[in-house]
């Protein structure tokens, strides 16, 4: 609808402060080429630029280790 806006996401997930993830990250976009936005149309202001998480194995192994814990305290 002829707004511009910006963002800082990539994709959604878990957030890392890695400078070498962040320079392998920047590497896949360069200056002056177009790119596909993926957002949310009812709020534009949520978008991102990779639709997958990379830190999907991770969240994975977290939620098994809590509904571990979960059974292990519940018995116990």
């Amino acid at each position: 609808m002829g707004k511009a806006y910006t963002g800082e996401r990539v994709s959604f997930g878990v957030k890392y402060s890695s400078e070498k993830l962040a320079r392998e990250t920047v590497a896949r976009y360069p200056m002056d080429t177009g790119v596909t936005v993926f957002y949310n149309p009812d709020k534009p202001e949520q978008a991102v630029l990779e639709q997958s998480s990379s830190s999907g194995w991770l969240q994975i192994v977290i939620g098994i280790a809590l509904f571990v814990a979960g059974i292990y305290f519940a018995i116990k």
